[in-house]
């Protein structure tokens, strides 16, 4: 999976290997799965999504995306 920021879109792509696009993750919101503006990523190990979003000052745990 390749996962990116859209800063502009308030979300998250997620692709698959080959660049076919398989989802989008968010919107635009300061609730628990919305961003303000999504600017750095990071995948752990179990497959989590861990989004900086600067415009609120946090940093969000997303769940794996099957």
């Amino acid at each position: 999976r390749v996962y990116a920021t859209d800063p502009e879109g308030y979300r998250i792509l997620v692709f698959d290997q080959n660049g076919s696009f398989l989802i989008a993750v968010g919107g635009y919101g300061s609730d628990n799965q919305g961003f303000m503006l999504p600017t750095g990523i990071d995948v752990d190990d179990q497959g989590y999504i861990w989004v900086a979003d600067p415009a609120t000052d946090r940093v969000l745990k997303l769940a794996p995306v099957d």
